[in-house]
């Protein structure tokens, strides 16, 4: 056992880029807005079962006498509140009728991103037993999100 957090994190991250970027070429190309709204929120409620899974599964993992460990959780949860924020104000623009720039989402996750897969996730795969990590991924594989 490796990297085995890492890798999955990584993959649903992948995927949600992928959504996310679907949603972005739709948006610059076509006026549908009925199919934009479908993308988005597609795309809105996988970053929400990704949320889920780390806050209620990852994150309680972390090493509260670790100062920088817990440091960088908290920074990731932040990270989620404007996320979700920035979503919220977007999923709201689309029922207005209009179609929201990705822009700001998407450099939030990016950051986000390289956070949890260089530094974060990296951490608790070579600190957490083996039991431990097989234990989250499977609750991870339940909140099907690839």
């Amino acid at each position: 056992m490796g990297k085995e957090i890492t890798i999955l994190m990584l993959k649903q991250h992948n995927f949600l880029n992928g959504l996310l970027k679907k949603y972005e070429a739709l948006e610059a190309k076509n006026r549908n807005l009925s199919k934009i709204k479908d993308y988005f929120y597609n795309f809105k409620w996988n970053l929400d079962k990704h949320f889920f899974i780390e806050e209620k599964d990852i994150f309680i993992v972390t090493d509260l006498n670790d100062r920088k460990e817990f440091e960088l959780m908290k920074s990731l949860l932040k990270d989620h509140k404007d996320l979700r924020e920035t979503s919220k104000k977007m999923a709201e623009e689309i029922l207005e009728g209009h179609k929201p720039s990705s822009f700001v989402l998407s450099n939030i996750l990016l950051g986000h991103e390289k956070r949890e897969v260089k530094i974060f996730y990296p951490k608790l795969d070579s600190r957490l037993p083996a039991k431990e990590k097989k234990e989250i991924i499977e609750k991870s594989r339940d909140i099907k999100i690839i």
